[in-house]
């Protein structure tokens, strides 16, 4: 029932939109291992002068774009379908998600950095599961001690859950049956 829009649905919605958000990035944990061993090698070619690496970071750059965009689209329409969100927000949220999906795939090149690819692999889990802790919605942020609120602030899962939020719900707030307007100012 939480297709339906209206007022009692809007909790549900709500966290189905958060929940689009946040898993995504956790995906990029599976060609890390291979990214891993590609930097060895990358080292190794460099080193031997067969290429630059600015023209290594170019050629990624101009694969990975593209493929982030393809792999937000297909995480989108099946939950635009199933949630039942406006399709003219599409466009924009796929370029928020795919946004977001690109700082995870930065913080997957970082992790070719470390000694191991095990390693590697647990530091991309845990900085995508504190992010998604200390992102503010699971936890508001006078509740998170200080050391950990600059992830709240940082978190790109938390700006993009936010902007998805608002792109779905900014343009419909009068097809909600039942919400009224909110009195509260910020």
């Amino acid at each position: 029932e939480s297709r339906q829009e209206v007022q009692e649905r809007i909790f549900q919605r709500v966290f189905y939109a958060w929940w689009v958000t946040q898993v995504p990035p956790s995906l990029g944990i599976l060609p890390l291992v291979v990214q891993w061993f590609e930097a060895i090698n990358l080292k190794h070619e460099v080193v031997d002068g067969n290429y630059r690496v600015t023209t290594y970071i170019i050629t990624q750059m101009i694969i990975t774009l593209p493929m982030l965009l393809v792999m937000a689209v297909c995480n989108l329409w099946p939950a635009f379908l199933i949630g039942n969100f406006p399709w003219g927000a599409f466009g924009q949220s796929a370029f928020i998600v795919a946004s977001m999906l690109l700082c995870f795939e930065f913080n997957a090149h970082f992790g070719t950095l470390d000694p191991h690819p095990a390693i590697a692999c647990a530091n991309f889990l845990n900085c995508w599961f504190t992010m998604m802790i200390f992102n503010g919605w699971l936890l508001s942020d006078a509740n998170i001690p200080w050391p950990f609120r600059i992830v709240t602030y940082i978190s790109p899962l938390r700006y993009a859950a936010e902007a998805f939020l608002y792109r779905l719900f900014a343009d419909n707030h009068n097809d909600y049956v039942g919400a009224l307007p909110c009195a509260h100012t910020f």
